[in-house]
């Protein structure tokens, strides 16, 4: 079997405690929350990476997002393109 770089044959519920057919019966329908916090801004691709997995049938987590500053295509560009304007780049 050839194995690809980045690519994993386990599956999400085999790595994360509490999910799948592990997760705890004596609260059914209860889902763990898990805070990620993001330090120095998040995308919205990144937001909706994490509501794709929390949606996922047998996760058994909820994600809770922080973060410092949520980047969009403006943010990101700005800075490049004034420094560019002042002959930095």
């Amino acid at each position: 079997m050839d194995l690809k770089r980045g690519v994993s044959t386990i599956s999400s519920s085999e790595l994360l405690p509490g999910s799948g057919s592990q997760q705890s019966t004596d609260r059914v329908g209860h889902r763990s929350l898990v805070l990620v916090v993001f330090i120095g801004g998040v995308t919205s691709a990144e937001i909706a990476a994490l509501r794709f997995l929390s949606a996922q049938e047998g996760m058994g987590y909820d994600f809770l997002v922080a973060t410092t500053k949520v980047i969009t295509g403006n943010t990101l560009l700005r800075p490049i393109i004034a420094s560019s304007k002042e002959g930095m780049i």
